[in-house]
C-alpha cells in the first residue's frame, strides 16, 4: 500500500492551520484485460496520462509529484498539472478525443490555457473531442478540482451518511486518443431479441472529422460496415453488415447506422456470461481509415408484464439475489484496483449472489466491464440521495439529475449486465415536484434505453409516486429481529399492482469483535441471525432482494454511533473492510446455495447496567427527589410552583404576585431553573441514547453539525447517558443566561433600568411548563421501546411547552416593562428574533436543515 502523507500549509482568511492530507495512489495496471471507455486499434493510438502529475492544494503556491489514478481525502480546490509531447506526423495525421474516466468531484479541464470541458459531475466520466490546433509539440494538461459538496446545490449533497466517501482526485484512467482525421466517435449497438435463435441489432454510429486535406489525393469515397465477433473468437464474425456510402467534409459530424443479425446468438447470463465485440469499421476506397472497438452482449432478461419479477425470452422466472457494492479499497480507497474489483466480483458470485447494486453513484467503467466477463447483473444509479421537496422543486436541481443520469446511460448501456436505472434513494417522494421530478427523468431514460427505471425509499406505504415507475426497492431501516415478519406482512398487503416490489437494502452494523451471540445485537452472531431471519421471511413477490453490503465500508460523514475506533466505518458487511469474512458471509452462502444452517450461538443480551439505558432513570428519579424535598419542605418554593401552576397562561399576574410577596428568591429561582433544565437535559439524553444508531438521526445531524471534528466530538460525548445530560444541563443554564443577558441589554436600550433578580425570574419561570420533562424524561426511553407513537406525542408536548413558555416570557417584558399587551408582544417578538430567529435562518438558509425535516417527516415506515 502507498499512502503519501502531506502536511501543507494551508490559507484560510490570511491565517495559517494545518491539514493532513492522504493520498493513496493506485498502481499501474498493465496486465488486466480492461480495455477502457475508448479501446486503442490498429488506427488508434492512445496518449496515456497516467502517472506522475503535480499536484497543489492551495492554488499552486506549494506542490508535489503524486501518481494518477489517486483518491485524496481533502475537501476543497486541487490542481492537477502534466506536460506531454507529440511529434509533427501525429499532429498532422490524427485528430484527438479527451477521455478522463473518472474525475471527483467538480472538474474543468484546460489544454494550452484553453478550455475544454467543466464536469460538474463526479463519478462520471468525460468524452471529448478536441478542436483542430488545441495540441501542439509541447502541451499542458492543468485540472482543477473542487470537492466541496454542500446542503443545497450539488449532486450528492454534503449531509449523507447512507452512503460511500466522496474522496477528490483524478480517481481512474486519464488519457487521450489519437484518432483518424475521420473517425467513429462513438458505435451504440441496440439489441432485439426476434425469436430464441435470431436477433437483430442496430448499430448506431457517430462520425466525425477534422482537416481532410490528407485525402485530397486519394479523394473521399467513405463508407462504413460492422462486424460482430464472439469475444473468445475474433478469427471469423458471425454476422457482418453491408457497407454504407456517407459523404463528410472538414469538421463535420454526422449519425448513421448499419443493420445486421445474429443466428443463434449466445444469451448473456450471470451463469453464461458470453459478450460479442462489435468492431465498427470506416473505409477510404479500400483503405481502412478508422476502427472502433466496443464490447456488448445480447441479453434476453426484462421485467415480466404484470412487473412482478424478471423474466427471461422463454417466461421463466429469474430469481436476482444482490448485495449493495462500495467500491473502496484498504489500500488506495475510491482509487480501486482491477485485481481488487475483480477479486470482490468473484467472491461475491461465489457465495451465491448474481447481482450487484452500486448504492447512490454511478459505477465505475471498470467494474461494470468486469460484471459483464465475470457474470453478474448490475442496477446503477445517479446520486440522487436524501433529497427534500424544497430542493426537488428547483427546476434547476432537477435538470441537473437529469442530465447526470442522460450522461450515465448513454455511457454505459451497452453493457448487458446492467438490468436498470435508478433515479434516487430516499428522497421525498410525497409532494407534487416528486412526480415532476420523476416523470420528467423517466421519459428521458426511456428514449434512451428500454431497461427498467427504479428508485430506492424507506416509505412502504402512502407513496405517490411508486406507479411512475417500474420498480420500488425498500430500504428496510429497521435492525431489529421482532420487526421482520411485521415487515413481510406488510410487505405483503401492500398495494403493488402495478411496480414490480424488490428489497434494496436490509442489513445491521455489527462490532466486528463481538461473537457473545445473537441476543447480544451488535455480534457477528446477531448480524449472520438478522440476515438468515429476513430471507426466511421474505415474500413470494420480490423482484430483487439485496443485502447491505459486501464490506464494511467507509461513509462520507462520521457515524453517530460507530462500533468499532474509526468513526467513518459502517460495519454492516458481509467481510470486513480488509475482506476477512464475518459469521454472516458463511451462513448467508449457505442460505444462497440452499444448504443446511448450523445453530447459532444465543449467547446472552447484554446486562441491564452495561447498556446505560438505567442512567436517565437514576438522574430523574435524583432531581425528582431533590424537587420534593424542596416542595415539601420550602413554603414559598411550594407556594411559587402552585401559583405558577394555577396562573400559566397569565403569568404577568405570577411574576405581579411574586413579587408582591417575595416569593422568588435568587436561592429558589435558581433551584427551580436547574430542576427544568434537568428535566429536559434528561428527556433529550434518553432520545440521543435511544436513537444513536437511527438512520435518521444520523442524517438530522449530519446536516446540523457542518465540522466532521466537531460531529465526532459530539457523538462521543452525547452517546454516553451521563455525559450527555451534564452538557444539556450546561447547554440549559447558558440558554437562561442568554435570555437574561438580552432582556438586560434591552433595558439599557430602553432606558429602563430593571433589578437583575426580576430579570433573572422572569428568565427562570418563563420555562415553567417545561417542568413535565421531569417526569417524561424517566419514563421516555422505555416508553419508546413500546411504539415510536409516544416519541411523537413527547415532541408535540415540546412544541406545545415551547409555545407557552414564549407566551410567559411576553408576559415576562409586559411585567419588567410595565407596558400594555400589544407592546410588549412586539418588543417579546423582537427579542425572540434575536434569541432563536438568526439560529433559525442560519439553518434554514445555509444548511436546509427546515428541508431536510420535510423530508424526514415524508419518511413513512
Amino acid at each position: 500500500m502507498k499512502i503519501l502523507k502531506y502536511v501543507l500549509f494551508l490559507f484560510v482568511l490570511s491565517d495559517f492551520c494545518f491539514s493532513q492530507v492522504d493520498i493513496f495512489e493506485r498502481p499501474q495496471e498493465k496486465d488486466i484485460p480492461y480495455r477502457g471507455l475508448i479501446v486503442k486499434t490498429s488506427t488508434r493510438n492512445i496518449i496515456d496520462l497516467n502517472g506522475k502529475w503535480t499536484v497543489s492544494f492551495n492554488n499552486g503556491q506549494n506542490s508535489a509529484q503524486i501518481s494518477i489514478p489517486a483518491a485524496i481525502n481533502f475537501k476543497g480546490k486541487i490542481i492537477f498539472k502534466k506536460q506531454f509531447r507529440l511529434n509533427d506526423v501525429a499532429l498532422k495525421n490524427y485528430t484527438y478525443i479527451f477521455v478522463a474516466e473518472g474525475i471527483c468531484y467538480e472538474s474543468e479541464v484546460y489544454i494550452n490555457n484553453n478550455f475544454i470541458v467543466k464536469n460538474p459531475y463526479g463519478f462520471n466520466s468525460i468524452i471529448i473531442p478536441l478542436d483542430e490546433n488545441q495540441l501542439s509539440n509541447s502541451n499542458e494538461i492543468i485540472i482543477h478540482t473542487e470537492n466541496n459538496i454542500d446542503y443545497s446545490g450539488t449532486l450528492p449533497l454534503r449531509n449523507q451518511i447512507e452512503f460511500t466517501r466522496i474522496y477528490s482526485g483524478i480517481t481512474c484512467n486519464i488519457y487521450i486518443m489519437a484518432v483518424p482525421k475521420v473517425f467513429i466517435l462513438n458505435s451504440e449497438p441496440t439489441i432485439k431479441m426476434e425469436s430464441e435463435t435470431y436477433a437483430r441489432i442496430t448499430n448506431n454510429v457517430s462520425v466525425s472529422s477534422g482537416d481532410l486535406s490528407i485525402f485530397r489525393e486519394s479523394g473521399k469515397n467513405f463508407f462504413m460496415k460492422t462486424q460482430i465477433f464472439k469475444s473468445d473468437d475474433l478469427s471469423e464474425p458471425v454476422a457482418e453488415s453491408n457497407s454504407i456510402k456517407f459523404n463528410i467534409e472538414d469538421y463535420q459530424n454526422l449519425n448513421t447506422s448499419n443493420e445486421l443479425s445474429v443466428k443463434t446468438p449466445s444469451i448473456w447470463r450471470p451463469e453464461n456470461p458470453k459478450l460479442y465485440i462489435v468492431k465498427t469499421l470506416i473505409f477510404n476506397s479500400d483503405e481502412l481509415v478508422d476502427e472502433n472497438i466496443s464490447e456488448t452482449g445480447i441479453s434476453d432478461v426484462t421485467l415480466s408484464i404484470n412487473k412482478k419479477y424478471y423474466v427471461g425470452l422463454k417466461g421463466e422466472q429469474i430469481i436476482i439475489n444482490g448485495i449493495n457494492y462500495h467500491e473502496q479499497s484498504p489500500s488506495y480507497a475510491s482509487a480501486i484496483t482491477y485485481k481488487e474489483i475483480e477479486k470482490d466480483l468473484l467472491l461475491i458470485k461465489d457465495n451465491g449472489f448474481n447481482c450487484v447494486r452500486v448504492e447512490g453513484k454511478p459505477a465505475h467503467p471498470y467494474l461494470i466491464d468486469a460484471c459483464n466477463r465475470i457474470g453478474l447483473f448490475l442496477m446503477e444509479e445517479i446520486p440522487f440521495n436524501n433529497i427534500p421537496a424544497a430542493l426537488i422543486k428547483s427546476p434547476k436541481y432537477r435538470k441537473s439529475a437529469y442530465e447526470y443520469a442522460e450522461s450515465m446511460i448513454k455511457r454505459d448501456r451497452k453493457n448487458p449486465c446492467i438490468i436498470a436505472w435508478g433515479i434516487g434513494n430516499n428522497f421525498d417522494l410525497n409532494n407534487e415536484s416528486s412526480v415532476t421530478y420523476i416523470l420528467g427523468i423517466r421519459e428521458i431514460i426511456t428514449k434512451l434505453d428500454s431497461r427498467p427505471v427504479y428508485y430506492t425509499t424507506p416509505n412502504l406505504k402512502k407513496d405517490e409516486c411508486s406507479e411512475l415507475v417500474d420498480m420500488k426497492g425498500l430500504n428496510v431501516l429497521s435492525t431489529n429481529l421482532n420487526d421482520i415478519e411485521k415487515i413481510s406482512e406488510e410487505i405483503k398487503k401492500a398495494d403493488l399492482s402495478r411496480t414490480a416490489l424488490f428489497i434494496s437494502h436490509f442489513g445491521v452494523m455489527v462490532n466486528n469483535e463481538n461473537k457473545n451471540g445473537y441476543y447480544d445485537r451488535h455480534s457477528v452472531d446477531y448480524q449472520a441471525k438478522f440476515l438468515s431471519e429476513f430471507f426466511n421471511n421474505l415474500p413470494k413477490n420480490i423482484a430483487v432482494n439485496i443485502v447491505s453490503s459486501f464490506a464494511d465500508w467507509h461513509t462520507e460523514r462520521p457515524l453517530n454511533h460507530s462500533l468499532t475506533p474509526d468513526k467513518y466505518l459502517k460495519t454492516d458487511g458481509l467481510y470486513d473492510f480488509y475482506r476477512n469474512p464475518k459469521l454472516s458471509s458463511l451462513y448467508v452462502k449457505r442460505i444462497l446455495h440452499r444448504q443446511s444452517l448450523y445453530k447459532l450461538t444465543e449467547g446472552s443480551a447484554p446486562g441491564y447496567l452495561s447498556n446505560k439505558s438505567f442512567i436517565p432513570v437514576l438522574s430523574g428519579i435524583i432531581i425528582a427527589l431533590i424537587f420534593a424535598f424542596f416542595y415539601t419542605r420550602a413554603p414559598r418554593f411550594k407556594e411559587s410552583v402552585m401559583k405558577s401552576f394555577s396562573m400559566l397562561l397569565r403569568s404577568g399576574n405570577f411574576f405581579i404576585m411574586a413579587k408582591e410577596n417575595s416569593l422568588l428568591t435568587g436561592l429558589y429561582n435558581s433551584i427551580f431553573g436547574l430542576i427544568v433544565v434537568s428535566g429536559l437535559a434528561i428527556y433529550f439524553s434518553s432520545l440521543f441514547y435511544l436513537y444513536k444508531e437511527n438512520p435518521v438521526w444520523e442524517l438530522i445531524l449530519g446536516n446540523i453539525f457542518s465540522s466532521d471534528s466537531t460531529k465526532i466530538f459530539f457523538n462521543n460525548n452525547l452517546n454516553n447517558p451521563l455525559i450527555s445530560i451534564i452538557f444539556f444541563i450546561i447547554a440549559g443554564i447558558t440558554a437562561i443566561l442568554l435570555i437574561f443577558i438580552v432582556i438586560y441589554i434591552i433595558s439599557f436600550i430602553l432606558g429602563n433600568r430593571l433589578k437583575v433578580k426580576s430579570v433573572f425570574s422572569v428568565a427562570i419561570w418563563s420555562l415553567y411548563p417545561f417542568l413535565i420533562f421531569l417526569p417524561l424524561g424517566v419514563i421516555i426511553y422505555k416508553l419508546a421501546g413500546l411504539s415510536t407513537v409516544y416519541v411523537h406525542i413527547s415532541l408535540v408536548i415540546f412544541g406545545i411547552c415551547y409555545l407557552l413558555s414564549v407566551l410567559r416570557l411576553i408576559s415576562g417584558f409586559k411585567f419588567l416593562f410595565e407596558y400594555d399587551f400589544p407592546k410588549a408582544f412586539l418588543y417579546g417578538f423582537i427579542f425572540y428574533m434575536v434569541t432563536a430567529g438568526g439560529l433559525f435562518l442560519y439553518f434554514y438558509i445555509a444548511r436546509s436543515t427546515v428541508s431536510l425535516f420535510s423530508l424526514v417527516i415524508s419518511y413513512r415506515f
